[in-house]
Formats: structure tokens, sequence, C-alpha cells
């Protein structure tokens, strides 16, 4: 990869990812490098089901990109000449990003999430298989693959919470009916009734993401000590998003919540002592992992 492209993949990060910035500083440079260029990737993906104004194109273009990680050829595109390199050089499964832009495929047309079941399905496909795709980059034991899937969801159900509102206004809501049987246009809207549901609705989110977010950290054992202080601080950053959410009172309409950079660094602080009492190392819950039993990867490539 070239320099220029090194300082795109690590501006994107910067942009976009803030959280992540801060945590990877905590990362030797090469592994910062790596993560940043698997965030820019996932980031472009992700722009391109957000950002093509006709949808059908955008559904054109990723399975395009799908089809070509498939064949691991890149033609002339110079993001998946990068990411497959990436991929080959740290033996990821294909399976993974193949996940990845099936679940940001769903995203270029309506699709409603029904039941818990199918919120959990979508947020291993857009953001457990990045956890996945992370663990070669963090040095993870293959034991802690499992966990690793874990704190992706946990992170993908803190953003749903944080941007309900901002959803809506794209015409999505990633809120289970069964929970909340809103429309986006109902949200937007905000009538007081629909307010009460949606609070119900986050509130009951961020109490299912804290049991990810509690698996996740059982996760850390199986990580060399810079990569775990590294995730640790970049989950604990993350969980204090659906906190300030929670002492908002659920106010979902008011904005996004970010954690200030003041904030961060007492989160690091913490984070850094916290892994001094690591919840006991014990098998992983498989229950958490139901609904995904017919995607769930976890072998890396066989490369």
């Amino acid at each position: 990869m070239s320099d220029s492209a090194h300082i795109t993949a690590i501006d994107t990060l910067a942009s976009h990812g803030k959280s992540f910035r801060f945590a990877g500083a905590f990362l030797s440079n090469s592994q910062l490098q790596q993560a940043a260029r698997l965030y820019h990737f996932c980031r472009c993906i992700d722009d391109i089901a957000d950002e093509t104004a006709c949808k059908t194109t955008a559904f054109s273009e990723l399975k395009q990109i799908q089809q070509q990680l498939i064949a691991n050829d890149p033609a002339d595109n110079a993001l998946l000449v990068d990411f497959i390199q990436l991929k080959d050089h740290l033996q990821l499964s294909v399976t993974w990003p193949n996940a990845l832009i099936d679940g940001v495929i769903a995203d270029t047309a309506p699709f409603t999430i029904r039941h818990e079941n199918d919120l959990i399905r979508y947020a291993y496909q857009v953001a457990g298989v990045v956890g996945l795709m992370m663990c070669p980059i963090i040095k993870a034991d293959h034991d802690g693959y499992a966990f690793a899937v874990d704190l992706g969801i946990a992170m993908q159900l803190t953003n749903i919470a944080r941007d309900v509102y901002e959803d809506a206004h794209l015409g999505r809501s990633y809120l289970p009916q069964d929970w909340c049987d809103c429309t986006p246009a109902e949200i937007i809207n905000n009538q007081l009734a629909t307010q009460k549901k949606v609070k119900l609705a986050i509130k009951r989110l961020l109490a299912l993401a804290d049991q990810y977010y509690a698996s996740a950290q059982i996760g850390f054992h199986f990580l060399p000590f810079r990569s775990r202080l590294a995730i640790a601080i970049a989950s604990n950053v993350y969980r204090h998003i659906g906190k300030q959410i929670c002492r908002s009172d659920y106010r979902y309409w008011q904005g996004r919540v970010f954690v200030p950079f003041a904030k961060k660094i007492v989160i690091a602080v913490s984070a850094g002592l916290s892994l001094l009492f690591l919840p006991t190392k014990q098998h992983h819950n498989q229950r958490l992992h139901r609904g995904i039993d017919d995607l769930l990867d976890l072998e890396p490539s066989s490369l």
C-alpha cells in the first residue's frame, strides 16, 4: 500500500471513527495501519449504500465488489486492491467481508427487523464480522474469536441506539417490530405516544448491548496486553455512549451523542485499571449467537 493510501485510511479513521482512532493509539504502528485500512474498506462499503443516490446502482456496485472478492480479482478497483492485499496477508476468511456486504446490501432497499434474532443477525453481518477481521490484527488467540463477534455486535447495537432519529430520516428503523411498531415517518413526527414506544425500545436495546459487552470483556483474556488495553478502551468508550443516552432519558430526537476527548482520557485510565479485575475466563455463551448459526464462521482462511 502506498504512503498516500495509508494516510487516506488513517484520515478516514480519524474523521469517521474517532473512538477507534483514539483507542488505536495504544496499538503498534503496524497494527494501527492495518486497522485503519480495514476500517477504510468497511466505511467505503457502507458509504456506497448510504450516499449513492440510486439504490439500484448501489446494489449493483456492492454485488460487483462481492463477486470480485470471491474471485480474488480486484481489477482496477483501488479499494479492493488494497483490501485483498490485507485479506491475504492476514489470512482472513472471504466469508467475513462477504457477510459485511450482504448486511450493507440490505440497506439498499426497504427491509424490516421483525424480531430480536433478526437484529442480532444484521449486527453480526455489519459489525460482528468486523470484529473477526480485527482478530489477526490484534493477535487474538483463536479461542477469543467468538468474543470478538460479541464486541462487534455490542457496538452495532450502540450505534443503532444512538442513530434512531438519523436513521429514520433515511427511511430506516432497526428497532425490532415486536419491540416497537413505529415507522420511520412516525419516529420523525415524534408524537408523545411514539416517543414512549421508541424510548422503551432503546432502553431494551442498550440492555441487550450490555450483555454482549460483558461477554466481550471475558474475551480480553485472549489478547496480548497491548491489544487488550486498546480494545478495552474502545469497548468502554463505546459503552459510555449508551450510558449517556440513558442519562439523557433516551431523548433520541435531540441528536447524536458523542464522548468528549477529556472524557475519553478518563475512560482510558479506567479501562486500564479494569484489566486488573477481568471476569473469570470461561467458555463462550452460545445463546448470544442465536439466529446466526447459519452465518457464523470463526475460521480464518486456509491460505
